[in-house]
C-alpha cells in the first residue's frame, strides 16, 4: 500500500490545489480519501493504442490523442460521453477534411511524380 499510498496522496494534491481554499478546509480525512478512491476508479489504463503527438504549428503546439482498446465502458457512461463529446462537431469536421485534403494532395503529388519518371 506504500507506492499506491503516496500515488493517492499526489493526485489528490493536484486536484486539491484547484478546488477553493473555503471549500478544501471543510474537506475531512475520510472524504479526501473517498475523493481518492474515486480518482483512481476513473484513471485511465495501459491501451494496446495509446499515440499522444505534440505538433508545433508556426508559434504554437497543437495536441493529437489516440486511444484504443477493448470498450470497458458501461451503456449508460457512453450514452453521457455521446452527449458531452459528440463526434458531429465543427472542429472535428474540420479535422477529418484537413485529413483528407493531405491525404488527396500526397496521393496527386504521387500520381503526378509517378508520371514524370515514367516519361523519362
Amino acid at each position: 500500500m506504500g507506492k499506491n499510498a503516496s500515488l493517492d496522496s499526489a493526485s489528490i494534491d493536484v486536484l486539491l490545489a484547484r478546488v477553493p481554499r473555503a471549500v478544501k478546509d471543510t474537506l475531512t480525512i475520510e472524504q479526501k480519501q473517498g475523493i481518492a478512491n474515486a480518482m483512481r476508479e476513473v484513471a485511465w489504463r495501459k491501451h494496446p493504442v495509446d499515440m499522444r503527438l505534440s505538433i508545433p504549428f508556426f508559434s504554437r503546439r497543437f495536441y493529437f490523442t489516440m486511444i484504443a482498446g477493448e470498450e470497458q465502458r458501461s451503456s449508460e457512461r457512453r450514452k453521457i460521453e455521446q452527449n458531452l463529446r459528440p463526434v458531429r462537431t465543427m472542429g472535428n469536421m474540420m479535422f477529418i477534411l484537413g485529413i483528407a485534403a493531405v491525404f488527396y494532395l500526397f496521393a496527386i503529388f504521387g500520381i503526378f511524380f509517378y508520371s514524370q519518371v515514367l516519361e523519362y
